[in-house]
């Protein structure tokens, strides 16, 4: 719980605001290797975090691999307007969850905290309410209509495809922070936020069925799979008037505990998937992700959603340089869970992945693809048990395609086999 509390009020006191009008379509993880590749992974899978996906993937975790651990699996993301490294950025949250004070952090997350926590100036003054207010106007009129996002997640697992059965357990958390400044006006507010922490379990598995006769057509290479997820969570969704930035009972009313700002739940959804090979090397997959939604539908929540793809995988056997390319389409939400909008081009996905070289020591994967009508690319080296992983993607954040583009970046830092 300590450690949730610390990590609603780091969330809170640097990402205060969310878009006034935010048409994000939310995940609960966004797997940075699926991100590369257009975000597209219902009907080719092939790893542990096919469970937040398509279940069924877990089918194509390759046999030869053995057991999947991923012991540590950090991810950091962050939007094009956020400044300051990522070092920056955690360096502020820590300093601001020990002493609320962040005075010297960089970008808008410092600045808007140092303006509304400092409370002395550099000749040892008392700096006023009045004041504070006026500096965080400052810091307001800068940055005004600038979208801003952060997030810094983990999902250890571990993972194995036997002769028919594929499984995967894991743990997943992390805290998630979109917001944008803007003019308010009355009880509308400066700056509205919605954030998200979170922490639960997770578990998968699929089952291979070879020749079902259904009819007169005989299912070979059909594969089910079933999903659970139960998560904690804590989350706020609010618009702050400048005088309650300023306000010192803000750190008490971001109390988890005691605080009137965070809601806190808890979910646990179903997750029922399918996959199958209607050709050599193609396969369709279908899925029906988070059923009974996560977290509060009146503030941040993730729906149910139908999900279709299209997987085709070209194996070289013999070859040493790319011998493995995957390619794969999807289109999600197909019955508007997202119900804020209903365009199609945001749930479009579609994706390439090859792996230059993929040894026993070292391997490196490249990604393309498009994702909600905007480009992806990513990559992966990998050295022994360490892998390192970047990739980048757009969010659209407004109702339709092209209203709103938010690009963003993911680090990833893994350790396993």
């Amino acid at each position: 719980m300590k450690l949730l509390r610390n990590t609603l009020l780091a969330t809170t006191l640097f990402s205060t605001a969310l878009f006034a009008e935010s048409f994000e379509q939310r995940q609960l993880y966004k797997d940075p290797t699926v991100m590369g590749m257009g975000g597209a992974n219902v009907a080719i899978g092939g790893k542990s975090s096919a469970v937040f996906y398509n279940p069924a993937g877990l089918a194509h975790i390759p046999k030869q691999w053995g057991w999947e651990f991923g012991l540590v699996n950090l991810n950091l993301s962050w939007n094009e307007n956020i400044a300051g490294s990522p070092g920056d950025m955690l360096d502020c949250v820590n300093q601001a969850t020990a002493n609320a004070n962040a005075e010297g952090c960089k970008g808008f997350l410092g600045e808007m905290a140092s303006a509304a926590t400092t409370e002395k100036d550099s000749n040892g003054n008392v700096i006023s309410t009045g004041q504070k207010s006026a500096n965080v106007i400052d810091v307001i009129d800068q940055y005004l209509g600038q979208n801003f996002y952060f997030e810094l997640n983990e999902f250890s697992s571990v993972a194995k495809k036997f002769d028919k059965l594929g499984f995967a357990v894991g743990a997943v958390g992390g805290a998630t922070m979109s917001f944008e400044v803007h003019r308010g006006f009355g009880s509308d507010g400066v700056m509205e936020v919605e954030s998200l922490g979170y922490g639960g379990g997770v578990l998968g598995a699929s089952y291979d069925f070879s020749a079902v006769e259904v009819g007169n057509i005989i299912l070979n290479d059909f594969s089910l799979g079933l999903g659970v997820k139960s998560i904690q969570y804590g989350s706020i969704t609010h618009a702050f008037l400048i005088s309650e930035l300023v306000d010192d009972k803000l750190v008490d009313r971001l109390d988890p505990l005691n605080g009137d700002l965070v809601k806190l739940g808890q979910s646990t959804v179903v997750d029922l998937g399918l996959t199958y090979e209607l050709m050599p090397n193609v396969n369709v997959g279908a899925s029906v992700m988070n059923m009974g939604g996560i977290g509060d539908p009146d503030g941040v929540y993730i729906p149910m959603t139908v999900n279709f793809g299209l997987g085709y995988v070209y194996e070289r056997p013999d070859a040493y340089f790319f011998d493995r390319i995957r390619v794969a389409a999807d289109y999600v939400d197909l019955t508007g869970g997202y119900d804020t909008d209903s365009d199609i081009v945001k749930r479009t996905r579609i994706g390439v992945e090859s792996y230059v070289w993929d040894s026993f020591l070292t391997a490196l994967a490249l990604r393309a693809g498009m994702y909600q009508g905007e480009y992806t690319a990513g990559f992966d080296f990998r050295l022994s048990f360490l892998q390192l992983g970047f990739a980048t993607y757009a969010e659209q954040v407004g109702a339709a395609y092209a209203t709103d583009i938010d690009r963003r970046y993911i680090m990833n830092l893994s350790l396993g086999w």
